[in-house]
């Protein structure tokens, strides 16, 4: 019985402990998401705007995304996925 009793409480100290790196782990995260939540609040929100040579990458973008999609359509039209 004193043997349980004693294993028991061996478990309790190795619980504290564990529990006290967990809130030591909680704090440094906690810190860590206060710094990244500050420099996103500092950071310039102005709205994007399209300017200039800007302007000539969404239609690219949209280009490049059709001739994807066909290039897709037609590998699985080769090998019999659809």
């Amino acid at each position: 019985m004193e043997a349980r009793i004693a294993r028991v409480e061996r478990d309790l100290e190795y619980l504290h402990s564990d529990i006290a790196e967990l809130k030591a782990d909680l704090r440094r995260l906690r810190d860590r998401i206060d710094a990244v939540k500050d420099n996103l609040c500092s950071a310039d929100t102005a709205p994007l705007t399209l300017r200039g040579r800007d302007q000539l990458h969404l239609p690219l973008l949209v280009i490049a995304m059709l001739v994807t999609g066909a290039l897709f359509v037609a590998m699985w039209n080769g090998f019999g996925w659809i």
